[in-house]
């Protein structure tokens, strides 16, 4: 897995073992649900670094 290149962390960071959870659920909520909740979890990060986050995270798949 590659890691991130030089710049600011993402304001994601903290927020991925919640992430994962939610994506476990069935059925996994979209995109917008994920943004929202973490939102409601004083998460700062914009749509974009969030969809990302859900993406990446598909990507990598279960883990456990």
């Amino acid at each position: 897995m590659s890691q991130p290149g030089p710049g600011r962390p993402s304001l994601t960071r903290g927020y991925e073992s919640a992430v994962q959870r939610w994506l476990a659920e069935a059925p996994a909520p979209g995109g917008k649900t994920v943004l929202a909740r973490l939102q409601a979890l004083g998460c700062r990060a914009r749509k974009s670094a969030v969809y990302d986050l859900i993406a990446r995270l598909r990507a990598e798949g279960p883990r456990g």
